[in-house]
């Protein structure tokens, strides 16, 4: 439909990124080997350009959409490609001076250049796929005074200065309504994958593409930009190595011969797992004026805390021994104040509770309570878990205060010199990269179920401390409807003991049914092929991979997956794999303990009928 209000102008901003799966790594130097790496436009990106398109033609089709990128002289390319798919123009940040920019350096420059061409609608990719961040989208918002949608899959124009989007949230989804202009960042399933054509490259190679210096920007300082103004730092590069798996194949076996062995496989399956026994909770080291102070910021699921807010505060209290520092807690609900002996319990000495009948806060209202309290309380380190929700706010909370932001943490630590060094996952999960912050607070987010939640002590109190809910700003977005998946075994993916991976080899979306029944069987999570959630056989929350979750079950069990870098990414931490599959040459094996050259469903339904074998209990020694 075609509205009376036409938008004059749409902006992309992309990214150019060495293609993942052809990255190696320099163990000796801890350094990434780029030289003859070919690159690509990262593939979020490519979602968000023709998710842009596409709204263009159908509800504004007198806009000119122009795409962005900041990158060496080779980026130049990556934008030619942009062109070819449908971009009218194209603008290239280039200087050296931008050299060695981490995210909020980059969203400085963008922010600039967005400032002077004012777009209506900024479109970025949900993350790019080499250091996997996400923030960027967020921080431009920020530096501009922007409303912003995340992980959008639809878009809509609602009326003069409005629109609409559906986006993606850990438990399902959100319809939200946003004021213009608006940064968007788009998820997979904005627009269908298509690839410009030898004929649109070839139309498209004498394309004039807008070089800008820095100079040209006009701005007041150099310092903000490049290595000078970014507030981490890498600090080196640690290869990940897939865990030795037992190679087991069992191809020429008949089906009862492999249950046989599988039942036989899973008994001694607990000796090669490692144990999630919690540890105790260091004692508190710190009295009435501590040193420095931890804030964690906590989230509520339902009525209970997150499982990753016990995960951050039990890491927390541990960090906090190391450095005589106080563990401090945010949250927020209707019920919040019920929530504090389990944060006492866990490792908090000081709650920062902020609640009231029907109270809920957007992303522009949360990042202005945050970034109060940060102020007042001057914390030494803030964490966050790695939800939907904290992604959208933290990196607009370090944005504001010139903060540095390191997400997707897998692990956190304090160094010698008393620095946070945070690991963070790249390249898919085939390195981690250690980062340090250079300013203060030093910020990271945490993916769920990659720390420990320490075992509880009822015994201890925390303080309360009330943060109140009034002056917040004007919210520029609002729910308009909140559709939230009632499968706990989505829902808790990350921290579930068991996960049945889905590709399509199980035959068909009916075949589905007979999976969560095993999955019930086990008290396992269910996660799912790029393919699969493509296909709309199970939600997008689902996906496991490069552009989807990344899990780390004591076991994975894929069924029909055909073992897909960018799906083995995000599985390879699993304890134990084991892989049921009909092709013999699938890729799956090489990356399992056992396999099972085996019809899935012929397996599945012989493991369920006429009594399921108990397999929960020969794993888990019940």
């Amino acid at each position: 439909m075609t509205h009376s209000f036409p938008l004059s102008k749409l902006a992309v901003c992309i990214k150019q990124v060495p293609v993942a799966a052809a990255v190696e790594f320099d163990e000796l130097r801890g350094t990434i080997q780029r030289e003859g790496v070919p690159s690509e436009v990262s593939s979020f990106d490519v979602r968000a350009l023709l998710g842009a398109l596409l709204f263009r033609h159908k509800e504004a089709p007198d806009a000119r959409l122009a795409v962005y990128t900041m990158g060496p002289p080779q980026a130049v390319e990556a934008l030619r490609y942009c062109l070819a798919l449908g971009a009218d123009e194209a603008f290239h940040l280039c200087d050296r001076a931008f050299a060695g920019s981490d995210t909020l350096a980059t969203a400085r420059a963008l922010s600039d250049v967005l400032r002077r061409q004012r777009p209506d609608i900024a479109f970025f990719g949900r993350n790019s796929t080499d250091s996997e961040t996400g923030h960027v989208g967020a921080q431009v918002a920020e530096l501009l005074g922007w409303p912003q949608i995340t992980a959008i899959q639809e878009l809509h124009l609602l009326g003069p200065g409005r629109v609409s989007a559906v986006r993606q949230i850990d438990e399902g989804m959100e319809l939200v309504q946003a004021e213009l202009p608006v940064i968007i960042t788009a998820a997979e399933d904005f627009a269908e994958e298509r690839y410009p054509s030898k004929e649109e490259r070839e139309q498209v190679r004498g394309r004039r593409v807008v070089q800008i210096s820095l100079a040209e920007l006009d701005v007041p300082s150099r310092d903000r930009y490049g290595f000078s103004g970014s507030p981490t730092m890498v600090d080196g590069i640690r290869v990940v190595s897939e865990p030795a798996r037992r190679g087991i194949l069992l191809e020429n076996e008949d089906l009862a011969t492999q249950l046989r062995i599988f039942q036989e496989f899973l008994a001694s399956a607990p000796k090669g797992v490692e144990s999630r026994s919690q540890k105790p909770l260091p004692a508190p080291s710190v009295g009435e004026t501590p040193d420095a102070r931890i804030l964690v910021v906590t989230e509520m699921l339902g009525r209970e805390l997150r499982p990753v807010s016990l995960e951050l505060l039990g890491k927390a209290a541990w960090l906090g021994t190391t450095m005589s520092a106080q563990v401090e807690a945010f949250v927020m609900g209707p019920n919040a104040s019920s929530q504090v002996p389990t944060l006492a319990a866990h490792g908090a000495s000081v709650a920062h509770v902020m609640e009231g009948r029907g109270l809920v806060l957007g992303t522009e209202e949360l990042t202005h309570v945050l970034s109060r309290l940060i102020a007042q309380r001057e914390p030494r380190i803030v964490v966050f878990p790695s939800t939907s929700a904290s992604r959208d706010v933290a990196p607009r909370v370090a944005a504001r205060l010139d903060a540095g932001l390191t997400s997707d943490c897998v692990d956190l630590e304090i160094d010698e010199s008393g620095t946070l060094v945070q690991h963070k996952a790249a390249f898919g999960d085939n390195a981690v990269a250690l980062i340090r912050s250079r300013t203060l607070p030093e910020m990271a987010t945490v993916r769920p179920g990659m720390l420990e939640a320490a075992a509880p002590d009822w015994s201890r109190r925390a303080a309360v401390m009330r943060v109140d809910p009034n002056g917040l700003p004007r919210a520029r977005t609002s729910i308009l409807e909140r559709i939230v998946t009632e499968d706990q075994a989505v829902r808790s993916l990350e921290s579930d003991e068991t996960v049945i991976g889905v590709g399509m080899g199980i035959g068909s979306v009916s075949n589905i049914s007979v999976v969560e029944r095993l999955a019930k069987h086990l008290g396992a999570g269910i996660g799912a092929t790029r393919k699969v959630a493509d296909a709309g056989w199970l939600p997008r929350q689902c996906q496991v991979g490069l552009s989807g979750r990344a899990v780390s079950p004591e076991m994975y069990i894929a069924l029909g997956v055909r073992g897909a870098y960018e799906h083995i990414v995000g599985m390879r931490r699993s304890g134990i794999v084991i892989a049921v599959n009909n092709d013999p040459d699938a890729m799956i094996f090489d990356h399992a303990d056992l396999g099972i050259v085996q019809d899935c469903m012929a397996f599945i339904t012989r493991l369920l009928e006429p009594e399921p074998l108990d397999v929960a209990a020969v794993q888990f020694g019940r």
